[in-house]
């Protein structure tokens, strides 16, 4: 890595320097050696919210795609190796049968036994279609799913790099702000308490809407266990604590809500869906609720959450799962 570079590392970067370093060292010109250096002297520094968002635009501007307006996004670190159902992309599916459009970034599984293309794949959602076809989907469904490494394998430059280090580095945590769609409202879960003020502030200094989540069970979504703590963001940043017993008026453990096998994982998030399962249908619906107060459909979170479990048990949500999909291997 150029002097320059090692000497700027002795301090926070300014979004343009951020920009600009990820860009070059995400092009062929740079060498892996460079790119260790990079992540080593950013994992003893630490990073900021406009490090993030700098280093996260330098990534989209690679993708194969331009952004979409007025889409969000519900997405999950992952991390959290509990086992839980997708319930992003089951929150996800039931906001968008509520009018609320998606575009969902996302790969196999990484931690939990379904990961959301696992899921997708699964009752039938083709990954193979271009921006015209994202497009397309998100008109006619109000639902697309962006496959991470079909709209931009910037990751993969960097995999190298990442395996000669023995800690985790930021590209862990990015997955979440390189959606190639650019989405205007994000909820991001995170298993990092760390991290929450991080991508909040990322979404602040950005100009976008949305919410970051952590559970104290260390779940990277709100648990329907324990206490969870949200830091929304609309022009400022709020903090609210949840406490799921209050809310869904039920005692949910985590054997309710997780299993270590796929087929069953993946039932379990069906059933979810489709209001056949009260218990999971109130983890997705609790998962939903940041959504829908993000994007002015409610106040707060209780009316939110009760909005969000109306859709699971109408049908709305399980008709709109046929809609993207087609098909069930269950």
């Amino acid at each position: 890595m150029p002097e320059t570079e090692e000497k700027i590392f002795s301090r926070n970067l300014s979004y343009f320097e951020s920009f600009s370093i990820m860009k070059r060292l995400a092009s062929p010109d740079a060498s892996d050696q460079e790119r260790i250096a990079f992540l080593k002297m950013l994992h003893d520094k630490g990073i900021t919210s406009t490090e993030m968002a700098g280093f996260s635009a330098a990534i989209r501007s690679f993708a194969r795609i331009s952004p979409v307006d007025g889409v969000s996004d519900i997405v999950g670190t992952g991390g959290d190796l509990l086992n839980t159902i997708n319930v992003s992309t089951a929150a996800a599916i039931t906001a968008s049968a509520m009018g609320i459009k998606i575009a969902k970034h996302g790969n196999r599984a990484v931690t939990g036994k379904v990961g959301s293309a696992d899921f997708l794949s699964r009752i039938g959602y083709r990954f193979d279609f271009d921006y015209d076809g994202l497009l397309e989907r998100i008109n006619e469904h109000g639902f697309a799913f962006l496959l991470a490494p079909q709209f931009n394998g910037t990751f993969r430059i960097f995999s190298e790099a990442r395996k000669q280090l023995p800690y985790k580095t930021v590209f862990n945590y990015m997955g979440p702000v390189t959606n190639p769609a650019d989405p205007q409202t994000i909820i991001i879960g995170s298993s990092d308490p760390s991290m929450l003020p991080v991508y909040a502030g990322l979404i602040y200094e950005t100009g976008k809407t949305g919410a970051v989540i952590t559970a104290q069970n260390g779940m990277d979504e709100i648990s329907p266990s324990c206490r969870s703590r949200l830091l929304f963001v609309n022009n400022k940043i709020s903090e609210i604590d949840i406490e799921p017993e209050k809310i869904t008026g039920s005692c949910i453990e985590k054997n309710d809500i997780a299993s270590s096998d796929p087929d069953e994982n993946f039932k379990m998030t069906l059933a979810g869906i489709r209001g056949e399962d009260e218990k999971i249908s109130k983890f997705i619906a609790l998962n939903t609720a940041p959504l829908i107060i993000s994007r002015k459909i409610s106040e707060e979170f209780a009316e939110a959450y009760e909005i969000s479990l109306e859709a699971i048990l109408s049908g709305k949500a399980g008709k709109q799962l046929e809609k993207i999909g087609g098909r069930f291997n269950a």
